[in-house]
């Protein structure tokens, strides 16, 4: 168990994104008529496919409008640009 300035403390967590926002959801949770759904993330301009790298404690998202790769570190909230890229039709996977 993590304390997480963003995003659910716990590693059993799905992280998932609307257009402009990355959001998770507590999976432990014992009660399954209510869900409790924090926001990781805000303000993102259109959100494609997004990856949580547990140990580092860093979620990675596409902008498929900016046309960039981008990381967060979930414990201090500090963002980045990874990677610009234009025109590809490639999959990225992180390590």
């Amino acid at each position: 168990m993590h304390s997480a300035v963003n995003g659910c403390s716990d590693d059993s967590s799905l992280y998932f994104a609307d257009e402009h926002n990355i959001k998770c959801i507590d999976l432990k949770t014992s009660n399954h008529t209510y869900v409790n759904m924090q926001t990781v993330k805000t303000g993102l301009v259109k959100a494609g496919a997004i990856d949580v790298h547990y140990r580092e404690r860093m979620i990675y998202w596409s902008d498929n409008v900016l046309w960039t790769i981008n990381r967060m570190n979930l414990d201090t909230g500090k963002t980045e640009v990874k990677m610009l890229y234009f025109n590809l039709n490639f999959t990225a996977c992180i390590y």
